[in-house]
């Protein structure tokens, strides 16, 4: 769960929690259930994080995913 907390007009403090809303595919803009997983630079650890929808997605062995310019 995801909370933030806001400032009030009266002073106060307001915390809004719930789960955070998923971003839209980065091709189609449906809702994303996965993430480009494609390594970026020379840290191996860094991944592309792109959001991708099940459709957009490009699935490799492994369970690797890469958006449509990490698949080339």
């Amino acid at each position: 769960m995801h909370c933030q907390v806001t400032a009030t007009p009266e002073g106060g403090i307001m915390f809004l929690c719930g789960r955070p809303r998923r971003r839209p595919c980065h091709h189609c803009g449906q809702p994303a259930t996965r993430l480009c997983d494609r390594t970026v630079g020379i840290n191996p650890f860094r991944t592309c994080d792109r959001p991708l929808c099940a459709a957009c997605a490009i699935h490799r062995p492994g369970g690797v995913d890469s958006c449509r310019e990490h698949a080339l």
